[in-house]
C-alpha cells in the first residue's frame, strides 16, 4: 500500500523538478546519444514540437562531430566532466552558445544523463565585446585614462604608459592633477578637469608633463561617464600626442616664412637693380651709402628696425607712434646723406634678414607686411624731398641767369 501511494507522489515531484521547470531539461542516453525526455522549456528553446524533439538524438542538436560528443557523453556519465559549454543548433538554423550541467541518475536501474541547459549566447557576446574593447583600448595609439568622481585613476592604457612614460600600477587611485601637470594654451586658471565637470566635457590642447620633464603638446577629449541611474561616475580622456605633428607644422612654417623672405628679398634686389631716378641721379651721384657711409649706414638700418616695432605696435596693439610723420623725418634724414632708392632698399633687406632667424612665424609674417607699407611710404617720401629739392634748385639758378 505504501509503495502505491508513493508512486504517485514520485511522479508528481518529476513533473514539478522536471517538465514543469522553467529551466531547459534534457534525459539523454549516454550510450546512443537519444533524447529519452525533454520538458516543455527544451521545446520552446530548440524550436521542435516536443514529440519530435524526444525522437532526436543529441548529436543532431550539438554541433560537435559525433565522435566529439560521445567522447563527451561518456565522461559525463563517469563524473568526469559535468560543467560544459556548446554551441547548440535550433530548429531554425540558428546556432546558439549554451552552458550544460550534465550528472548521471538512475531510472529503473539506467544510468541516464540529466541535463540543465542555459542559453548564454547573450552573455557571450557581451564577453566577446568586452575582450575586443579591451584589446582595442590597449592597442589603439592613444592615451585612453578614466578617472572615478573624485578624479582619481581608475585605468590607464598601453599607450598612456608609452606616451607619458609611466606605468599603470604607478598611477591607479591616484589623482589624475597631482600626476598630469598640466598648462593651458588659453591661460585659463582652472584645470581642464575641473572644468570639464563643469561643462559636462572639454576638447582643445594644452602641454602636459612626461615622467621624465619632457613637455608634449596633447590633444585632450574629455567625457563624462554616467552610471545606470544617470549619476557621474567619473571621466574619460582620450589623449592624442601631437609634438611630432605640431613640430613638422612649425617646420613647414618656417619653411614656408624663409621661401616667402627669399622671394621678398629677390623681389627688392630686383628693385635696387633698377636704374636710379632722373631726380636723383641729377642731385646726387649713385654711390652707395653702405660703401661711402657704412657707421651712418649701419645707424639706419636700426632706426629702421625701430620703425618696424612701432608699426607692429601699432597695429596690433593700437599705440599711436604718428608713423608717418616719422617716416617723413626718417627720408628727409636719408636725403641729407644723398641716399638713393637702392640705399633704401638695402638698408629695408638687411633690417629684415636680422630678424629672420629667431622671430615666430606669425610675428615675421606681420613684420613683412608692415615692411612693404613703410616701404613704399618711405620711398615716396624720399622722392619727394628730392623733387623739392630739385624743383628749389631749378628756380634759384633761373633767378641767377635773370639777373646777371
Amino acid at each position: 500500500m505504501t509503495n502505491d501511494k508513493a508512486l504517485p507522489q514520485s511522479e508528481e515531484l518529476y513533473r514539478q523538478m522536471f517538465e514543469e521547470h522553467g529551466a531547459v531539461r534534457l534525459l539523454v542516453d549516454p550510450e546512443s546519444g537519444k533524447i529519452i525526455d525533454a520538458n516543455t522549456a527544451a521545446s520552446d528553446f530548440y524550436g521542435y514540437p516536443l514529440e519530435e524533439l524526444k525522437r532526436k538524438r543529441i548529436m543532431e542538436i550539438n554541433t560537435l562531430p559525433e565522435a566529439e560528443v560521445r567522447q563527451v557523453l561518456q565522461k559525463s556519465v563517469s563524473n568526469r566532466r559535468n560543467h560544459l559549454f556548446f554551441k547548440h543548433r535550433l530548429a531554425s538554423g540558428e546556432v546558439r552558445d549554451v552552458e550544460v550541467y550534465s550528472d548521471p541518475i538512475e531510472i529503473k536501474e539506467r544510468k541516464v544523463l540529466y541535463s540543465i541547459v542555459h542559453d548564454i549566447t547573450g552573455r557571450k557576446q557581451a564577453e566577446e565585446m568586452l575582450r575586443y574593447q579591451v584589446q582595442l583600448l590597449q592597442n589603439v595609439s592613444d592615451a585612453i585614462i578614466s578617472t572615478d568622481r573624485n578624479l582619481r585613476i581608475r585605468s590607464w592604457n598601453q599607450a598612456a604608459e608609452i606616451i607619458y612614460g609611466w606605468q599603470a600600477q604607478e598611477l591607479l587611485g591616484e589623482p589624475i592633477d597631482k600626476w598630469l601637470e598640466t598648462e593651458r594654451l588659453d591661460n585659463s586658471p582652472q584645470s581642464i578637469f575641473e572644468e570639464a565637470l563643469e561643462s559636462k566635457g572639454w576638447r582643445g590642447e594644452v602641454l602636459q608633463k612626461r615622467k621624465d620633464g619632457d613637455t608634449l603638446q596633447i590633444l585632450a577629449s574629455i567625457s563624462l561617464i554616467q552610471d545606470e541611474n544617470e549619476e557621474l561616475a567619473g571621466l574619460v580622456t582620450v589623449n592624442r600626442d601631437m609634438t611630432h605633428i605640431r613640430r613638422i607644422e612649425a617646420e613647414l612654417r618656417q619653411a614656408n616664412l624663409q621661401k616667402q623672405q627669399t622671394q621678398e628679398f629677390e623681389s627688392v634686389e630686383r628693385l635696387s637693380r633698377l636704374p636710379h631716378s632722373t631726380v636723383t641721379a641729377e642731385a646726387y651721384g649713385i654711390h652707395s651709402l653702405r660703401q661711402s657711409l657704412p657707421e651712418q649706414f649701419d645707424q639706419f638700418v636700426n632706426d629702421y628696425n625701430t620703425l618696424l616695432d612701432q608699426a607692429l605696435e601699432q597695429r596690433a596693439f593700437k599705440v599711436e607712434h604718428h608713423l608717418s610723420e616719422k617716416l617723413r623725418t626718417f627720408s628727409y634724414q636719408l636725403s641729407l646723406n644723398n641716399a638713393g632708392p637702392r640705399d633704401v632698399i638695402e638698408i629695408h633687406t638687411i633690417a629684415l634678414k636680422k630678424r629672420g632667424p629667431e622671430m615666430p612665424y606669425a610675428k615675421m609674417q606681420a613684420y613683412l607686411e608692415e615692411s612693404r607699407l613703410i616701404l613704399l611710404e618711405l620711398m615716396g617720401n624720399l622722392v619727394s624731398h628730392y623733387r623739392n629739392y630739385a624743383l628749389g634748385f631749378k628756380q634759384v639758378s633761373g633767378q641767377k641767369k635773370q639777373k646777371g
